[in-house]
Order: C-alpha cells, then sequence, then structure tokens
C-alpha cells in the first residue's frame, strides 16, 4: 500500500516495514482563491524513535484575550483562560457552518505584544491578535485585515437544553420573567397592553383551566388565582366556642405556583 507522504521513514526502511508502523495524521490541503481541498495523507513511522518539530506558517498563532468569554456544552461561559484544566465540551462552528458541541483538542498560552479589540454594531466586542481569522462573507480574513463596516459571522441565536416546552408555557414564562411578581404565594402580572393581556390570559387557560386571571388592585395589574382551590384537612378541632376553625386546613398551591418553584 502507497502513502502520499511518511514523515520520519527512509527507503530502506519503507522497503523493510512495507505499511507497518505508522500512524495517521492528518491531510494537507490546498487552498485555490475562497476555496479549500484536502489532498495527501500524512502519515508518521513509529516504528523507530524521532526528534521531530512541527512549524505552522508565519501568522497561525491564533489567540484570543485571556478574559474572552467561551461557551461551554451546558450553555455556561467561562473565561478562555479557564479553559486550560477544564474537560467540558465547548460550542464550536462545524464545516457546514452549523453550532456543535466539540471537545477540546488542545491549549496553548502565550504572551503577545499587540492585541486588536473588535467591537460589533450589536455591542459584542473581542480582543485577538492580529492575524486571528474571523468568518466574512467572503470566507476566512485575519482580523488585521477588516475595517470599518466588515461583516462577521457571529451566532444569532443559541439554544440549550434537550428538552422541549409547549409554546404557551414558554409564553408565560417569558411573560411573567419579564413583568411577574411573586409575593406571599400569589402570581402577579402587570401590563397595560390589550393584545399582550389577552394572550396571557390564554397561555394561562391552555396552562390549566381551573386557572383565571382577575384584576388585583388596579388596573393593568392582575392576578392568577384557582377558580376551585384545592386543600387538605389536618384534622377536625373546635375553638372554645364550638366552632371547627381553617387553622386545620392546609390550601394547596395552584399548579402554575409550583410549576414557577420547579423551574
Amino acid at each position: 500500500m502507497a502513502y502520499d507522504i511518511i514523515i520520519g521513514r527512509d527507503t530502506a526502511d519503507k522497503e523493510r516495514f512495507g505499511d507497518k508502523g505508522l500512524i495517521f495524521i492528518g491531510k494537507g490541503y490546498v487552498k485555490m482563491g475562497q476555496y479549500t481541498s484536502l489532498s495527501n495523507k500524512i502519515w508518521m513511522d513509529i516504528a523507530r524513535s524521532h526528534v521531530v518539530m512541527i512549524a505552522g506558517k508565519r501568522g497561525s498563532g491564533k489567540c484570543l484575550h485571556g478574559d474572552a468569554l467561551i461557551t461551554l456544552a451546558d450553555g455556561s461561559q467561562i473565561p478562555i483562560k479557564e479553559l486550560e484544566n477544564n474537560k467540558e465540551k465547548v460550542v464550536s462552528l462545524n464545516e457546514k457552518l452549523k453550532i456543535e458541541q466539540s471537545e477540546k483538542s488542545d491549549f496553548f498560552s502565550r504572551q503577545v505584544n499587540k492585541l486588536l479589540k473588535i467591537k460589533l454594531r450589536s455591542g459584542k466586542e473581542i480582543k485577538l491578535t492580529l492575524e486571528h481569522p474571523l468568518l466574512t462573507i467572503k470566507g476566512w480574513e485575519e482580523a488585521q485585515k477588516l475595517g470599518i463596516g466588515s461583516r462577521i459571522a457571529t451566532p444569532r441565536k443559541t439554544f440549550f437544553g434537550n428538552k422541549e416546552m409547549p409554546e404557551n408555557q414558554i409564553k408565560l414564562l417569558a411573560y411573567l420573567l419579564a413583568e411577574g411578581h411573586l409575593s406571599n404565594g400569589f402570581c402577579l402580572f402587570s401590563n397595560f397592553d390589550e393584545k399582550i393581556n389577552n394572550e396571557f390570559k390564554e397561555a394561562v387557560s391552555l396552562f390549566d383551566d381551573n386557572l383565571k386571571v382577575d384584576i388585583h388592585s388596579k388596573p393593568g395589574c392582575f392576578r392568577i388565582s384557582q377558580k376551585e382551590k384545592k386543600y387538605k384537612i389536618k384534622e377536625f378541632k373546635r375553638n372554645p366556642k364550638g366552632q371547627f376553625t381553617d387553622n386545620n386546613i392546609i390550601y394547596e398551591k395552584s399548579s402554575i405556583i409550583k410549576w414557577l418553584i420547579s423551574l
């Protein structure tokens, strides 16, 4: 079997070992304009000991500032300088330009004399070395070759988790995060927009038909309550007057309160 490139094996060893004692390193690549294609397979001889130096081409040291945030597979973010001893998967971009989870391959730390700070119109910022490539509409370009108005690719949205949530629950959670209030076991919502209020009421109804939305204290402030309260009785006791009291009745939390607590 013939291989394109074998590092560290001379003609005599090729005749002696043939295709044994080799490890596959990867493939070389050929760049033609905007297109890059893989070419020769590269193998290394491990039948004998070698001293091997692998050197990247000039300008291949791609680095970010140590405080640059890296997103882990669970959605949390840590500075890249803390990634050295972290074995969690990271979020990365694959060859099909899709976000995926991947293993960290290596980690290198070095000092440089100069960094660029790039700020996007969205407010995102990044500090990196001059030669660090960024994805543009014309392909990968070194940061130092970009100018004002250059367009680069960044994720518009990122999603994490492996569970689905019904649309009405997503709306409820979003509205309550934005303008909800929990106090004394009440679930309150404040808004004056009629369209939003109607959508909120519909989401509540779809969540549990035993729930209702009423004005709480003033227009624009709403309270979610139960149409029929569920309760448990601990034991029957009479007060000094011989009457049964509510002290022995335990009212259950509404379904939406239980749900919010679980989240």
